[in-house]
């Protein structure tokens, strides 16, 4: 399943894991130290990286949708490039925008709201979150115009795919950015526990729709899972057989069972295409 939507979700969930692991993280560290403005710097190149990752989404959606159904080759090297170099340079920017003040909170590690630094996240994540909405907007329209296209009738399949993705799209970026927000809202003022309960909610539910859109409900996935469990099953059949060759110069494809049977061509046959489908994945 190494195909560009999938590795986009793959990049996006260790961007989502990386960011939550670190937001429980800084809660043990030493406020107002060295180590908190690492760690607040770390945080917000990952959240950060979130964003632009759920950006990147919405684009290779775009572009499928736009090219209409013709091939195109993979821009995965550009997707990594800007979803992983984009938060690196924006990071850059504000360590060296609010070196004095980031991490300097007695609260959290993490900007500051009293210096105003705090909107170098809240800006470019509502930023994002309303130029992806604008993009899968569009998406949606390019998809309901299509549903009379003459090529949509050859590959009904892949215009399926993409309606899905479109619908699993349209429901993570919303709440996504919901939760982030009251998760900006809750490091602002960490006493209000109404953010704080509402931050933790949206929080469970992100991960679980993740999970159900992209994983249990997703054709390639539970395609790409019955296949190896096809392959498993199969080797195993394999395994039961003690192949021994009749005599050196019997052809290949034939050989005895265990209990002194012969086998033509079977072993081979599953064999080949177990490796085919190996190589495939």
């Amino acid at each position: 399943m190494n195909t560009d939507r999938v590795l986009i979700h793959s990049n996006l969930a260790a961007s989502i894991a990386m960011s939550q692991i670190l937001f429980l993280a800084q809660g043990s560290l030493e406020p107002m130290t060295i180590g908190c403005q690492v760690m607040a710097g770390i945080m917000y190149y990952f959240f950060t990286a979130s964003f632009v990752w759920m950006m990147i989404e919405g684009l290779q959606l775009y572009t499928q949708v736009v090219l209409v159904f013709n091939q195109e080759s993979s821009k995965m090297r550009y997707y990594l490039l800007g979803g992983w170099g984009i938060p690196l340079l924006m990071t850059a920017v504000v360590i060296g925008s609010t070196l004095d003040s980031i991490g300097r909170r007695a609260d959290a590690c993490w900007l500051d709201y009293s210096d105003n630094s705090i909107y170098f996240f809240v800006i470019p994540t509502l930023c994002v979150v309303v130029g992806n909405m604008a993009i899968l907007t569009r998406v949606t329209v390019v998809i309901v115009n299509l549903k009379n296209h003459d090529q949509l009738k050859r590959d009904g399949a892949r215009y399926q795919k993409l309606k899905y993705a479109l619908k699993a799209s349209l429901t993570i970026s919303p709440l996504m950015g919901s939760t982030w927000l009251f998760g900006v809202f809750t490091l602002a003022d960490s006493s209000n526990l109404t953010f704080l309960y509402i931050f933790v909610l949206c929080n469970s539910i992100q991960g679980i729709l993740i999970f159900i859109l992209h994983c249990l409900n997703s054709q390639e996935v539970r395609d790409t899972f019955k296949r190896r469990m096809e392959l498993y099953h199969i080797g195993r059949s394999i395994r039961r057989f003690r192949i021994q060759p009749l005599s050196s110069s019997m052809n290949d494809s034939t050989c005895t069972t265990s209990d002194g049977k012969t086998m033509r061509s079977t072993i081979n046959t599953l064999s080949s295409f177990v490796s085919k489908e190996q190589k495939s994945s």
